[in-house]
């Protein structure tokens, strides 16, 4: 019976190392969703700011365009600047495309790393959820061969009774804290006493 508290211990251990992980894992994805919408306002900004800088420097060109027709040499200078206007332009599309195209990149991989996180959670839970179903068939088992031997020390005159223990498994199996019981069998004339069981540390008998 020592080793089934030991495997009670253990399967309470890891789930609560399950949700201790799953926990920080959760808080991990709030930080790093966090930090990126941070550096993406922080990249709006720094957009708006280029554009601001653009349509000023526009005002600006504009204003010039003036002077230089009033000087006669208005079609030299539009052209000229027009044309840095253009490249101007482009090279503000074109650091747009790359900056969307980093944020794409960076939300592939965070879809990613969730999709092998939750990966690993499902197979955490199905070994953890295998074992508890192997342990409940064991105490099952148990219970069996307790109840078979009570039954045969009632049929035979009053002894001396050796201890029998029952393990109980939990009945709800949605809560989060299982109580396992045990019912020894004192004496052979069906006194029962129903106690908790406290799961001894792993390596006691």
């Amino acid at each position: 019976m020592s080793t089934t508290s030991n495997d009670n211990e253990t399967i309470q251990q890891r789930r609560k190392r399950i949700l201790q992980a799953q926990a920080a894992r959760q808080r991990a994805r709030e930080e790093e969703i966090a930090r990126q919408e941070a550096e993406f306002a922080a990249e709006m900004e720094r957009i708006e700011a280029e554009e601001r800088a653009a349509r000023e420097a526009e005002e600006k060109r504009i204003a010039e365009e003036k002077q230089i027709e009033e000087e006669n040499q208005w079609e030299a200078e539009r052209k000229i600047a027009e044309e840095k206007r253009i490249a101007e332009e482009k090279r503000v599309v074109e650091e747009q495309r790359k900056q969307q195209e980093q944020l794409a990149e960076k939300r592939r991989q965070e879809e990613s790393r969730r999709a092998e996180e939750a990966a690993a959670e499902a197979e955490d839970e199905r070994v953890c959820s295998a074992t508890y179903a192997k342990l409940v068939e064991e105490n099952r088992v148990e219970r069996e061969k307790a109840a078979k031997e009570l039954e045969r020390r009632q049929k035979k005159p009053v002894t001396k009774a050796q201890p029998v223990t029952v393990v109980i498994p939990p009945r709800t199996s949605g809560s989060k804290k299982k109580i396992f019981k045990s019912k020894s069998v004192i004496s052979n004339d069906s006194d029962i006493e129903e106690k908790e069981v406290t799961p001894a540390p792993r390596g006691e008998k």
